[in-house]
């Protein structure tokens, strides 16, 4: 779901509260689709569930669905406060009343986006958040190196990660000791347990013994 503010009613407007409630956005992925289109997409989407707001309510939505609710909060920069030779701004932000399972929080500086993942420890470990957030930085760096792109071209692997994929999980050599070749091993079992069935294909069948033989 994406925040909305809430104060859909002006003289809710300058009203101090927590009325920001976070509302569910469609998106279709199809085949060649480029981000800048799906850009295009969620920004109508999100125009579009802004003006049902307050209709909306989560308890009813996910009743009968198996619905994991990632929340995306995004904050425009904040105004400066000055008094005197002090100038104040706000540099992180972030309040929610809504159960949620993953949220990104984004807040807009000056001349930085700060970039918050918020969890549910029950249920996410933090090592899966921290590779979420590397995945979410390489895509963030390949959206800004070619946002023409189609989705299904961006990158979305980290370093930290494609080595894990590609160095350690594939580091499977494994030295054998001589005296375990297949054949031995045959060998020492015809002695243990000549008569044994060893091999059976179909209707035939070998015994150990027959197998060393």
């Amino acid at each position: 779901g994406v925040a909305f503010d809430g104060r859909t009613d002006e003289e809710l407007a300058q009203s101090l509260g927590l009325f920001v409630k976070y509302l569910p956005i469609r998106s279709q992925f199809e085949a060649g689709l480029r981000f800048s289109e799906l850009l295009t997409q969620l920004i109508q989407s999100t125009r579009e569930a802004s003006e049902w707001q307050e209709c909306f309510a989560w308890d009813t939505a996910t009743a009968k669905t198996d619905f994991f609710s990632f929340t995306f909060t995004f904050v425009e920069p904040s105004h400066e406060y000055s008094s005197g030779d002090l100038t104040c701004s706000v540099s992180m932000e972030h309040g929610c009343l809504e159960r949620f399972k993953v949220d990104l929080s984004c807040v807009v500086s000056s001349d930085f986006l700060r970039a918050d993942f918020h969890y549910d420890a029950a249920l996410m470990k933090e090592t899966d958040i921290k590779r979420l957030a590397e995945q979410f930085h390489t895509l963030l760096q390949s959206v800004i190196a070619n946002p023409e792109a189609e989705i299904d071209a961006l990158e979305i692997v980290g370093e930290t990660e494609r080595d894990y994929l590609v160095r350690m999980l594939n580091d499977s050599a494994k030295d054998f000791d001589q005296p375990n070749l297949i054949h031995r091993l045959v060998a020492e079992q015809a002695a243990r347990t000549p008569d044994a069935i060893a091999v059976v294909f179909e209707d035939q069948q070998l015994t150990y013994r027959e197998l060393d033989a």
